[in-house]
């Protein structure tokens, strides 16, 4: 069985909600929703197998999800039910394993993310804070982020700022690379028009990294549609008025 590795940072999400918190918490704090005094709990318990040298967490309750409705039978955005994210960084080499952690916690091990590998494994971590690399989310204000040890926050977003707005526009032209497949069908599906494309903020990545694929699309649509017409008008169709 393959020995776990002893964690260097690790984030935490998790509902106000006291059916996921177990372990002795106290269910009044979770339902407080005051994540300075969850975090400090959250430190505490994880000192006793880990140093921790870092530790931040922010309140998300402004996050949107798309559902499908029932009642309209259509798609709907609505606003997520609030959630805490804590952000903790340990000194080298007193970290500890993520199935310890959760242990400590009181969480399920699926609640809690280890840094991926390289050296803007942990920088991820802290932008998700406040989705500073995400345009699609809501962004959080860096002030709204509680600092209880470490550096403060809003000092790291100052420094951090410049590479983070890089890192959302290289994630942006990255996720175009990903929709382009679907864009082009809707196109030819005649279910987005040009329109659509150049006065909705969404479209406008896609559209200048690969405009010649979707002026190519709308080029096709419209050949396609002549097509139609000319052969709805030699089959007799068409009436005259």
């Amino acid at each position: 069985m393959k020995k776990e590795a002893l964690l260097t940072s690790v984030a935490i999400t998790q509902y106000f909600d006291t059916t996921y918190w177990k372990n002795g918490w106290d269910e009044e704090l979770i339902k407080s929703e005051n994540v300075e005094k969850i975090l400090e709990e959250i430190v505490r318990r994880v000192s006793e197998v880990a140093s921790v040298s870092e530790a931040y967490a922010i309140k998300h309750d402004k996050d949107t999800s798309v559902v499908f409705n029932n009642e309209l039978q259509e798609t709907t955005t609505e606003l997520a039910k609030s959630h805490i994210h804590a952000l903790l960084k340990f000194d080298k080499g007193k970290g500890a394993t993520l199935s310890t952690l959760a242990e400590k916690i009181g969480l399920a091990e699926e609640y809690l993310e280890k840094s991926k590998s390289g050296r803007y494994g942990y920088d991820n971590l802290l932008a998700y804070l406040i989705h500073a690399k995400d345009k699609d989310k809501y962004q959080y204000p860096p002030d709204e982020v509680f600092t209880l040890l470490g550096k403060q926050y809003l000092e790291i977003y100052h420094q951090r700022k410049e590479s983070w707005l890089k890192g959302k526009a290289k994630k942006e032209v990255q996720k175009s690379f990903e929709d382009i497949d679907f864009l082009i069908d809707n196109i030819l599906n005649e279910n987005i028009t040009k329109n659509d494309i150049l006065l909705d903020k969404k479209y406008h990545t896609p559209y200048i990294v690969h405009k010649t694929r979707i002026n190519d699309a709308f080029k096709t649509v419209g050949e396609i549609k002549g097509a139609r017409t000319k052969d709805e008008l030699e089959n007799g169709e068409f009436k005259k008025t």
